[in-house]
C-alpha cells in the first residue's frame, strides 16, 4: 500500500478488528441465527471464491466476513449479493495496489453498481414485498466494514508477487473471453440468446407474472441512467427479459445481473473516457475485470446453495451468464446492426487501433 495512510490503518488494525467482531457478535447474540450451519457454509464458500481471485488470505477473509453484521441482524437472504459485491470491491482494491493506483478510488469504484441494484430493489418493493431491510443492511454493512478491513491488511512483497502472478494468468485467459466484444462473436452469441428465448417461450412451464415483465425495461433504464449508453440499456433489457423467462420472475438473479451489468458498463465507460472506441473499451473491460466478475458470480452461486439449494444456485448462475456473456454480446450486436454516428476523429482512431 502506498502513501502515508498505510501505517495509519495498520496501526489501527486491532481496534478495527475488535469493533467489527463486536458488531458481529452483538448481532449473533441479539438475534439467534436459525441456520448457523448454512451461514457458515455460505461464508466458507465465499471465502474460497474470494481467495481463488485474490490469492490473499486476509483480503479474502475481509470480503467473506464484511457482510456479517448486517446478515446476523437481518437474515441470510442477501448474503449472495453481498459477497459478490465484496469480491468486486476487494478485487478492484487489490488491482489498484498492484498497479500503484489510488486505493481509495478503487474502493469507491464499485459503490455506484451496488447503488443501482439497491435502487431497483427499493422501487420494486413498492409493488411486491421483498426482504428489503435485510438487503439494505447487508449492503450497508459490506460497504462500511469492508474498506477499513481491507485497508488494515498488510500488503507486502509476497502478496504483490502472488497478486501479479494471478493477475497475469487471468489476463491471458480473459484475453480470449474478450473476443465476445468482436462483431462476429457478439452476433453469434446474440443468435444463441435469441434461440434460447424462443425455446424458453414455447417450453417454459412456470411463467413470470405479467407485471414482472416491466422489470426488463426498468433494468434498461437503470443501466442507461448509470452509464449513459443507449446500446447497453437495450442489451440489459434483452438480457433481463431472458432472466425473467428462465427464473420465473423478479428475484435475486436479476439483482445480481444488475450489479454485474453496471460493473461492466462503468468499467467500459472508464476506458472510453481514455479515448478507446466502444468495441475496444468493452474488450478491455472484459480482459481486465472479467475475472473479478466471474469469481464474484461463482461466490454468489456457492453462497446461495446452503439456503436455497440447487435452484437458488441455478438462478444465480443465470444472472452471472447473462451479465458475463449475453449482456456484452447483445451490446456488441446492437452496435454492429445500428452503428452510431462517428466523427472523423473517431473513425481515424478506430482505423489506427
Amino acid at each position: 500500500m502506498s502513501g502515508d495512510s498505510a501505517p495509519f490503518f495498520l496501526r489501527l488494525r486491532l481496534p478495527i478488528l475488535l469493533v467489527f467482531a463486536a458488531l458481529a457478535l452483538w448481532g449473533a447474540y441479539a438475534v439467534p441465527e436459525p441456520q448457523p450451519v448454512a451461514l457458515a457454509a455460505a461464508a466458507l464458500g465465499g471465502f474460497l471464491a474470494a481467495y481463488a481471485r485474490l490469492r490473499n488470505v486476509p483480503l479474502a477473509l475481509a470480503a467473506a466476513l464484511a457482510p456479517l453484521p448486517g446478515i446476523l441482524w437481518f437474515g441470510q437472504a442477501a448474503y449472495a449479493l453481498s459477497i459478490a459485491f465484496a469480491i468486486l470491491m476487494t478485487a478492484d482494491y487489490s488491482d489498484a495496489l498492484l498497479k500503484e493506483h489510488n486505493p481509495y478510488i478503487a474502493l469507491a469504484r464499485t459503490l455506484p453498481s451496488l447503488a443501482g441494484a439497491l435502487l431497483f430493489a427499493c422501487l420494486w418493493s413498492l409493488h411486491v414485498p421483498v426482504q428489503l431491510p435485510g438487503l439494505l443492511a447487508a449492503a450497508a454493512a459490506t460497504a462500511l466494514c469492508l474498506p477499513p478491513l481491507a485497508l488494515s491488511v498488510p500488503f507486502g512483497e509476497s502478496a504483490i508477487v502472488r497478486g501479479n502472478r494471478q493477475r497475469e494468468k487471468m489476463l491471458r485467459i480473459f484475453a480470449f473471453v474478450g473476443n465476445i466484444a468482436e462483431s462476429r462473436w457478439s452476433m453469434s452469441l446474440s443468435g444463441v440468446g435469441m434461440v434460447l428465448a424462443v425455446l424458453g417461450w414455447f417450453e417454459i412451464t412456470v411463467w413470470p407474472p405479467y407485471f414482472d415483465w416491466l422489470a426488463a425495461p426498468a433494468a434498461g433504464v437503470l443501466i442507461f441512467a448509470f452509464t449513459l449508453d443507449i446500446y447497453a440499456a437495450f442489451a440489459a433489457l434483452a438480457a433481463a427479459a431472458l432472466i425473467l423467462l428462465f427464473t420465473g420472475g423478479v428475484g435475486g438473479a436479476l439483482l445480481l445481473f444488475l450489479l454485474f451489468a453496471l460493473f461492466w458498463g462503468r468499467a467500459a465507460g472508464r476506458f472510453r473516457a481514455h479515448g478507446e472506441t466502444a468495441q475496444m473499451a468493452m474488450r478491455r473491460a472484459m480482459e481486465e475485470e472479467g475475472n473479478s466478475l466471474l469469481f464474484a458470480g461463482l461466490a454468489a452461486m456457492i453462497a446461495a446453495v446452503p439456503r436455497g439449494g440447487a435452484i437458488a444456485a441455478l438462478h444465480a448462475g443465470c444472472g452471472l451468464i447473462a451479465a458475463l456473456v449475453l449482456f456484452p454480446a447483445f451490446s456488441g450486436a446492437l452496435r454492429r446492426m445500428f452503428p452510431p454516428h462517428q466523427s472523423v476523429e473517431d473513425m481515424c482512431r478506430a482505423s489506427v487501433s
